[in-house]
């Protein structure tokens, strides 16, 4: 079946239009509307204007217009779906693309569209199901295949995810993304050989994407060129200076390499640049590192300090500010913090080894004893 709206129009076709031309068009439609109220067709022709104005509102009210007209009218339930889901209303997208499915079962698109929706959802189980409802109807969907492959990743089934991307980059072999999120994967199983090469891949597809760059130098840190990593860093900075995980990773690899005041700086556009609370978390950290390694121990503190305000659960951060205030002499803050740290990962052995030390300085002969006591039995 043809499921195309009668009158379709991309925001590509109305760029560079004049008002003129767009209010004629509108004018046109408004006037189809009038003459064909109860036209669907009519509804649905001035929704995909609306869509393709960005005006969203406007496009979801004619799409369910036209599905009073016509409440199987698969454009606009397609079309209304789409925008649901765009506008994070997942559940609500799912009911019109389920209801597509009622009308049409061999509609592939419909499974295809109600899986991002289960996905947008965290329903990952049901995105399978509807991605293999796809693929059983058409086994060279592209999409689907690479949307199972992400659900994959998330459930951590990496070999499942690995033969999803490859059956998509099969299918659409000129895809960018599909080699890079394949490269992802490739990371997590520590082939960072292959990685590379699929980043490499994906950026002479689509050079101008900046994340891209980022996994590349990403998986170059993981495999310990962080020269290498540094200029893939400068690549995705060039392309999307206003992304504070670029500069954090900058300032990782710079802090490896021994240039602390430069991964300061890329610290600070870290935070200049990151609203999210656990990057920001990071960042902190990562210059208090820092200044740390630069023996200003009170400024590595402090951050360190702000960093634990923003994420409470990070055992590294209570660690290195253990390690600080030790230095210092602050035993007892650096006991506490190494406690804190033990109780978020009560099997590293390296907090217990840190820890008794502390207990021996102090003389507090029975505490040293018993973490040395969970340092053998972990050992």
């Amino acid at each position: 079946m043809d499921h195309q709206p009668a009158q379709e129009m991309s925001i590509s076709a109305l760029a560079g239009r004049s008002d003129a031309d767009l209010g004629g068009e509108l004018a046109f439609l408004n006037h189809t509307i009038e003459q064909n109220p109860d036209s669907a067709e009519a509804w649905a022709a001035r929704a995909v204007f609306h869509r393709a104005c960005r005006n969203v509102a406007g496009a979801i009210r004619d799409y369910s217009r036209a599905l009073r007209a016509d409440p199987s009218h698969i454009p606009s339930l397609l079309g209304r779906g789409v925008l649901l889901l765009d506008d994070g209303r997942p559940n609500d997208a799912i009911c019109d693309f389920t209801e597509i499915i009622a009308v049409d079962p061999e509609y592939e698109d419909a499974y295809l569209c109600r899986a991002w929706a289960h996905e947008s959802g965290s329903q990952l189980e049901a995105a399978l199901a509807d991605y293999g409802a796809a693929l059983a109807i058409d086994p060279f969907l592209a999409e689907a295949h690479y949307g199972r492959g992400n659900v994959l990743r998330e459930r951590e089934d990496y070999a499942l995810a690995l033969e999803s991307f490859d059956k998509a980059i099969e299918c659409e072999p000129a895809r960018a993304e599909f080699y890079n999120n394949r490269g992802i994967v490739k990371d997590i199983l520590l082939d960072h050989a292959g990685a590379q090469a699929d980043y490499s891949r994906s950026v002479a597809l689509d050079p101008a994407d900046a994340t891209t760059y980022n996994n590349r130098g990403y998986s170059c840190s993981l495999s310990g060129d962080d020269l290498k990593a540094i200029a893939d860093y400068d690549r995705a900075i060039e392309r999307d200076p206003d992304c504070g995980i670029f500069y954090l990773n900058r300032a990782n690899s710079r802090y490896r390499l021994d240039d602390y005041d430069q991964a300061i700086i890329d610290c600070d556009r870290a935070l200049e640049n990151d609203v999210d609370p656990a990057k920001r978390a990071g960042a902190f950290c990562g210059r208090a590192d820092c200044w740390y390694m630069k023996d200003r121990y009170d400024l590595a503190i402090a951050d360190y300090d702000r960093a634990i305000e923003l994420k409470k659960d990070e055992a590294r951060f209570y660690r290195n500010r253990a390690d600080a205030h030790w230095l210092v002499d602050n035993d007892d803050l650096a006991i506490a913090d190494y406690t804190r740290a033990i109780a978020l990962s009560p099997r590293d052995i390296d907090l217990y080894i840190g820890r008794c030390a502390l207990f021996l300085r102090r003389l507090r002969l029975f505490c040293a004893l018993k973490d040395l006591w969970r340092i053998v039995r972990l050992a």
